[in-house]
């Protein structure tokens, strides 16, 4: 899902005034993350072109994803935290 164009915008104006010049920049391989790095090439090409990591990709959350947090019941959190590294929350992959 795109992010938002404006306010994808904004928050690389608002990014691109706090770099130092000549930072490296790495960003995750997912679509949002893309379309921002993309819009702070355009406005600072000094800190060169966007190195894609899907290292950094966020964690897929499966029938738990794009939910607000309190409508997950708590069971759910507190199996995950009881094996953090290992369990699946919302069954797609674990950390």
């Amino acid at each position: 899902m795109p992010a938002n164009a404006v306010l994808t915008q904004q928050a690389a104006q608002t990014a691109a005034a706090l770099l130092p010049a000549g930072l490296p920049v790495w960003v995750s391989g997912l679509g949002r993350a893309q379309q921002l790095a993309l819009v702070m090439f355009t406005l600072r090409p000094d800190l060169g072109t966007p190195v894609t990591d899907t290292r950094l990709n966020e964690m897929d959350f499966g029938l738990w994803g794009l939910r607000r947090r309190d409508a997950i019941p708590r069971a759910a959190f507190d199996v995950w935290m009881a094996d953090f590294a290992h369990h699946r929350f919302g069954g797609a992959e674990s950390t």
